[in-house]
């Protein structure tokens, strides 16, 4: 689900050195992120996530009760 190389990547760029394992743990954390996102979209009756109800997707609804 992610681009493994790219996370490299970003890890390398700040000299830090980053094994397989590592990243498939990345991987694994935001295989579940995404399933919660969905399921919070789904939750909250969102037929279609856009930059305007992504907020509910990420569980966000401080928009709505106040912070």
């Amino acid at each position: 689900m992610i681009q493994k190389t790219k996370v490299k990547q970003a890890f390398n760029r700040k000299k830090i050195q980053i094994n397989v394992d590592a990243l498939n743990l990345i991987e694994r954390r935001f295989s579940r992120m995404v399933d919660m996102w969905s399921d919070n979209a789904k939750n909250g009756n969102v037929k279609r996530v856009t930059a305007e109800t992504v907020h509910l997707a990420f569980g966000d609804l401080e928009r709505y009760i106040g912070s």
